[in-house]
């Protein structure tokens, strides 16, 4: 019962505490002893950042070796289960250009057609990384990549973190941009269809659907995006 009552105010708490957050992260953070498990209780009481486009709790550390993100959601989880799903794309501090700089896109959510079980959700696509060959790789690999993720779906609750070795980014000694997407079901460019003037959506039982459920079906169908930079932090 305590676990549960602790749950609870822990969830009410949440849209007070990123409202008190960054929209990006300010700080550089020196990675210590990460261990790339989905759970963030290592990163502190609190990611460092809640990005409002996104809706998305995140951070960045890095040490001589890796560069490590983590990210929480706990609004709209359909953005999650999406195909595209997080979307993340580091380069050098100037060249924005997702078509060309490194990308891993985690988790895979499904195989073609077909949606993945979450307990299957255990492969990384990479892109732009010339030491990758393949486009997707496993969460266990060869190159020192590392994702994992929690779902708590009871409670709406995912949490994911990515490790990247500095290595095969090609980065400078100084700073990098990176680019956090969340595609969704959307495409760049374009507005949902969710959002047309008197569109009328119906449910399982042929009612229309509630005011609330369109505006989340219009943000699932939105591609949101934010860029930022990230300063590298030095050994303490």
């Amino acid at each position: 019962m305590k676990s549960v009552f602790t749950l609870i105010v822990i969830m009410a708490a949440l849209p007070a505490l990123a409202q008190q957050l960054p929209d990006i992260q300010q700080a550089s953070r020196w990675a210590t002893n990460k261990k790339i498990d989905g759970a963030i209780e290592d990163w502190g009481t609190s990611l460092e950042a809640y990005n409002t486009t996104n809706k998305l709790w995140y951070s960045v550390a890095n040490d001589n070796d890796f560069i490590y993100f983590a990210f929480k959601k706990t609004d709209n989880l359909s953005k999650i289960y999406a195909p595209a799903s997080i979307q993340l794309s580091i380069g050098n501090k100037g060249e924005r250009k997702t078509e060309v700089m490194p990308l891993l896109h985690f988790p895979v959510t499904t195989e073609g057609i077909h949606k993945k079980l979450p307990e299957k959700w255990d492969e990384i696509e990479v892109r732009n990384i010339p030491a990758v060959k393949d486009t997707l790789i496993s969460i266990y690999n060869q190159y020192g990549i590392k994702a994992a993720w929690k779902l708590d779906e009871a409670n709406k609750i995912f949490t994911c973190e990515i490790r990247i070795p500095r290595k095969l980014l090609s980065l400078n000694e100084h700073a990098f941009d990176y680019d956090i997407c969340l595609m969704g079901t959307g495409r760049r460019g374009q507005s949902s269809m969710f959002l047309m003037p008197g569109i009328q959506i119906k449910n399982k039982d042929g009612a229309n659907v509630s005011p609330a459920e369109l505006m989340r079906l219009a943000e699932t169908n939105t591609v949101t995006e934010f860029w930022a930079t990230y300063e590298l932090a030095q050994q303490p």
